[in-house]
């Protein structure tokens, strides 16, 4: 069992208490194994071990004794199924003992009907309390109210006043806010420009010092560095690969080189199941500080989950899109999911819609924004050469206005540029 995928799940997903073991040795397991994790230190049988020290040690059998723990479980990509029996058992165990208590009341000297009640429901109401967690009314206003004078005080210092994480473009910046916690979808057919706006979007935040993740399924990470750096060299990227290498785009290539190289950017090409994505982003966000995370793209995305994939891509799709609008909430940071769009979308001359998003209508109802690429033919069969007109379709804006924004998406240096019109 790889116990870096288990951690995450128990400390973050499901915020289990180690009294939810009902075995002292295996809570003490449990508690070293989450100090461990959250002070970033490998977590394994040795490390572990030496964490108990002797004496607890003992009480699983020492390092054989943990060995054999870890090799009983199955498989760690279940890990959140499995932490869900010890929390539900554990909760049954707390209302055994708490409908003991009020059991005994009643049977007390002077106990009325209506103190058993009132026993019972403090038990049962302190026991919601520790389980949920809420805010009250006060904490949420005076968050929202911190979170509106910064914005003020950033308009004040002639700074934009975003809500959220800025785009590289104005107009988009002042439609949606900038990139605020949750999902937000980017959405096209192929070659319709997905992965060059996310580049875009996660290389300009990089830039600032904000320190992002970038799954990439669809392509290498190599792939993905090399089109930003023919972006911030200027270079054509297809002239490179056929050899054409001058010496001043030497120069600008080890410039763009030097100025990546400085960003907190960290891209994963390995993990394909959503699991050990989250669990990945997690351990982002401890060691690193994560503020953002992409993910191209959601239709390439694995489950492992049993009971899920035997129903199909509408359902699998389903699953991923409500792992990450959880884990966008959980770590209260912007997360982009790029997304394929239905091929009817190519037919005829129609714009695409919210309802061509491919694979379940989920991933409309979970995301707090969508944008829609695409080209109008006309336009495109006018213009040519280098740049071509693309449109920018911010289709569903829960916090704001939708509307389209003209672009020019500049293929062969992986960049778009917002403009007034597509006018020669």
């Amino acid at each position: 069992m790889d116990w870096a995928k288990v951690m995450p799940h128990a400390v973050s997903v499901m915020q289990l208490p180690p009294e939810a073991f009902y075995s002292r040795g295996l809570r003490l397991v449990y508690e070293r194994a989450r100090e461990l994790y959250l002070a970033g230190k490998p977590v394994d049988a040795l490390t572990v071990a030496a964490a108990l020290g002797d004496a607890a040690a003992g009480e699983v059998g020492g390092l054989m004794g943990l060995t054999d723990l870890v090799e009983k479980v199955p498989s760690s990509a279940h890990a959140e199924y499995y932490l869900d029996i010890v929390r539900s058992k554990w909760l049954l165990r707390r209302q055994i003992k708490f409908c003991r208590e009020v059991e005994g009341a009643c049977f007390e000297e002077g106990t009325t009907g209506d103190k058993a009640l009132e026993l019972a429901r403090s038990k049962f109401l302190g026991e919601v309390g520790e389980v949920v967690h809420e805010e009250g009314m006060s904490d949420l206003i005076d968050g929202l109210m911190s979170e509106w004078d910064a914005a003020a005080r950033k308009r004040e210092a002639g700074e934009e006043g975003l809500a959220g994480l800025p785009t590289p473009w104005r107009r988009l910046n002042q439609l949606i806010g900038g990139l605020q916690p949750g999902l937000t979808i980017i959405a096209g057919r192929p070659s319709q420009g997905k992965t060059t706006m996310e580049d875009n979007i996660f290389v300009n935040l990089a830039a600032q010092g904000i320190p992002v993740g970038r799954v990439t399924l669809d392509m290498s990470a190599k792939r993905l560095v090399a089109r930003s750096m023919a972006r911030k060299a200027g270079v054509s990227l297809p002239k490179l690969k056929a050899g054409y290498e001058t010496a001043s785009n030497r120069g600008s290539l080890e410039d763009a080189r030097t100025v990546l190289e400085s960003y907190p950017m960290y891209i994963n090409d390995r993990d394909r199941d959503v699991h050990a994505i989250c669990s990945w982003a997690r351990g982002m966000r401890i060691k690193h500080g994560l503020q953002a995370l992409s993910v191209d793209y959601v239709q390439q995305v694995q489950v492992s989950a049993p009971g899920v994939r035997m129903y199909g891509e509408n359902q699998e799709i389903t699953y991923v899109s409500r792992m990450f609008k959880g884990l966008a909430n959980e770590l209260k940071i912007p997360i982009v999911l790029l997304s394929q769009l239905n091929r009817d979308s190519d037919k005829g001359e129609r714009i695409p819609r919210l309802a061509d998003l491919r694979g379940s209508g989920s991933l409309e109802q979970d995301a707090s924004v969508v944008i829609l690429l695409y080209h109008d033919k006309d336009e495109l069969d006018q213009e040519g050469g280098a740049k071509r007109p693309q449109w920018v379709d911010v289709a569903k804006n829960q916090d704001g206005e939708t509307g389209e924004i003209p672009f020019w998406f500049r293929a062969n240096y992986f960049r778009f540029d917002e403009t007034d019109g597509f006018e020669i």
